[in-house]
């Protein structure tokens, strides 16, 4: 039922996205294992598929998220989002509240939405995200650019993620809203 769920819903997010491309595309097949690894220091980023296969109408990649992963409070101006959660509990902070998404949860990010996002358990969390329109996927392939040599948690890395996220439609609202709970 997991991978049926799984299936559909990327079919639906693909079939959904692609009115905002009506140009002639070939079909994208991916293998389990496909996709472009990124190490990000405190998970991994595999991107499925950029932006460039889609005409820019979305792109896709699974966030492998390690126990400790925590984002800023932050939005995407021009970028919405689908979260789907493949595995383990992904705790998330929208709407001024803090949420648990189980495997198989769906949550849609419309752009200029303020969220945060991390992993409080002991197991990785698997999340594949669906991004229109595409081009954030880039921001990922930076930041493991970045990571190689600045690790997180440095104040190297810090200050050059922030200015990643000024370029990457990302605007950092405040810091965690988990640290203050």
């Amino acid at each position: 039922m997991g991978m049926k769920n799984l299936l559909l819903f990327s079919i639906l997010s693909i079939l959904t996205l692609s009115v905002y491309s009506q140009e002639k595309r070939n079909p994208v097949l991916l293998a389990p294992e496909s996709g472009d690894s990124l190490d990000l220091g405190i998970g991994t980023a595999i991107i499925k598929i950029y932006g460039t296969s889609t005409n820019n109408a979305y792109s896709q990649l699974e966030l492998i998220e390690f126990p400790g992963y925590s984002t800023p409070l932050h939005l995407h101006p021009l970028s919405d989002e689908v979260f789907y959660i493949i595995e383990g509990t992904l705790t998330v902070y929208i709407n001024g509240e803090t949420q648990e998404l189980q495997k198989g949860s769906i949550l849609v990010i419309p752009k200029g939405t303020p969220h945060a996002q991390g992993n409080f358990t002991d197991r990785k969390v698997r999340v594949l995200i669906t991004l229109s329109p595409s081009g954030f996927e880039n921001f990922f392939v930076e930041r493991a650019a970045i990571v190689k040599k600045h690790p997180p948690g440095t104040e190297e890395y810090g200050m050059k993620m922030m200015k990643l996220g000024e370029t990457h439609d990302i605007k950092v609202l405040g810091p965690s809203p988990f640290e203050e709970e």
